[in-house]
């Protein structure tokens, strides 16, 4: 018999231990009235088991009644400590719950200090429900960033929040975010936001976050009252913004009126620094971007779920794990309408995503032929059936199913997906499924549902603005997951 079958009998044998009164010696009063309950277990077991219960058996902790060792644990439920006690006696534990339940397994682990059930459960977390963790960002970072044992779960919130800019900081989520969560933020350098619109941000959570104040970034009757109340709110954020890489134009119209939020010898050298040679001053160096696609309109997380697309997964990638590059080859607000069949066209397979000026909202398309937007007169309509449509929501909640809209062309249509026309730009189908005007004099476009189904929109028409073009290539990356929601201490 292999050895690993013997540690399986073991904690089975050991586990039953639970179920029987023999020899118990410890009895655990869990939760707080009416939802509480009594355990009883052996204190040799729990002492060996977790640190924390190698302390609080002691004698110093002790509260001997008769044979017994009571105390009690009110912050726990009973159903979590007792998914946490199973786990100390037969090493194994039930993760197919929801992620509220999961959390608080974490938690009670944490209390406990059982150190090997909290790296195996944040590892599960990350790499099995990337969707749960992604949808609850900010929640998970409120809990995290007070345990220094949840570091693992932390960074990765951290690192995700970060892919996801910038729309986790026009969210209602971030002035939502607690103090300890925003300075975790602003410790690091991969934001990849320019400083003065950082400061605006932190401004507006400082405002939302003071009860005192108006909301009104541009009220001008702001009393002293006001501005000590803010500069409290910020005390601990403000040291983290680095001003001196804002420019002096960007200081002067978003920094100037709350100077007085500034210690003054900062402000002070601030503009020493502008005003003398940088060269003197020992200084944090610019945030670096911490995503991987150069783009106004699309995020490292919604370019993986595009990416998902194009390979036919029902699974997303993740940001990390996404096989493609997305490189920027036309963006309308900045290149002139006559570029965009000399930039996009015969590039090969390209991705479109546009900004509807009106809602929240990201529309775009998948071309995958390699002659791209090839302008023509003769027979314009051409297509594959890898062709497909999208829309979804711009801001941090894409990462949910619900927000976004896959529409993939009809087989009987797949020769008309694509349309082609010398001064037009993009256009998919024949309704016209998808199609922008491309003159920013009339930001017009139709989502007529014809070739592709299903509707990507409520509306046929809207107006764009902006939209981006970007040539897509497959590079090589490595996809890892965890298939078991039960987990043993001797796998």
């Amino acid at each position: 018999m292999a050895t690993e079958s013997l540690l399986i009998k073991l904690s089975k044998d050991i586990g039953k231990l639970m179920d029987f009164n023999d020899e118990c010696n410890v009895i655990i009063k869990v939760g707080i009235t009416p939802n509480h309950h009594e355990f009883r277990a052996h204190s040799l077991i729990l002492r060996a088991r977790s640190q924390y219960f190698y302390t609080a058996l002691s004698n110093d902790w002790a509260r001997n009644q008769g044979n017994f060792i009571k105390f009690e644990k009110p912050n726990i439920s009973p159903d979590i400590f007792d998914a946490i006690l199973r786990y100390i006696y037969n090493g194994t534990i039930q993760l197919d719950h929801e992620l509220s339940y999961i959390l608080d397994l974490l938690c009670a682990a944490d209390e406990l200090m059982i150190d090997e059930l909290l790296d195996y459960i944040q590892s599960y977390l990350i790499q099995n429900k990337s969707k749960w963790l992604d949808n609850n960002l900010i929640e998970i970072l409120k809990i995290t960033t007070s345990r220094t044992a949840l570091d693992t779960l932390k960074n990765y919130c951290l690192e995700e929040i970060t892919l996801l800019n910038p729309s986790i900081f026009e969210s209602e989520s971030f002035l939502n975010m607690d103090e300890s969560s925003l300075v975790a933020l602003l410790e690091r350098d991969d934001l990849g936001i320019n400083e003065s619109e950082l400061w605006d941000c932190v401004l507006k959570w400082g405002i939302k976050n003071t009860p005192s104040l108006s909301y009104d970034i541009n009220d001008n009757n702001w009393t002293s009252e006001d501005f000590n109340a803010l500069e409290k709110t910020l005390k601990n954020c403000i040291p983290l913004i680095r001003f001196f890489h804002i420019s002096p134009d960007d200081f002067y119209t978003k920094i100037k009126s709350f100077s007085k939020l500034l210690p003054k010898d900062l402000l002070k050298e601030i503009i020493n620094y502008h005003l003398t040679d940088p060269s003197n001053y020992n200084i944090n160096p610019p945030r670096k971007c911490n995503i991987q696609i150069d783009s106004k309109l699309l995020n490292s997380k919604q370019a993986a779920i595009i990416a998902s697309w194009i390979d036919g997964n029902h699974k997303s990638y993740s940001s990390k794990s996404n096989p493609y590059s997305f490189k920027l080859l036309y963006r309308a607000s900045v290149d002139n309408p006559r570029l965009f069949h000399k930039k996009c066209d015969n590039v090969g397979p390209t991705i479109i995503v546009i900004k509807s000026r009106d809602n929240n909202c990201l529309i775009g398309g998948y071309n995958p032929l390699d002659a791209s937007w090839k302008k023509s007169w003769l027979n314009p309509s051409r297509g594959s059936k890898e062709c497909f449509i999208f829309s979804m929501d711009s801001s941090v909640k894409t990462i949910l199913d619900k927000n976004v809209k896959l529409s993939q062309v009809k087989p009987e249509y797949k020769n008309f997906a694509i349309y082609d026309h010398p001064w037009d730009g993009i256009c998919f189908g024949t309704g016209p499924d998808l199609w922008v005007n491309i003159e920013p004099s009339n930001p017009i476009g139709y989502t007529i549902k014809n070739c592709y189904q299903p509707s990507i929109m409520n509306s046929d028409i809207f107006y764009w603005e902006d939209w981006e073009v970007f040539s897509v290539r497959r590079s090589s990356n490595n996809i890892t997951d965890i298939d078991s929601d039960t987990i043993s201490l001797y796998d």
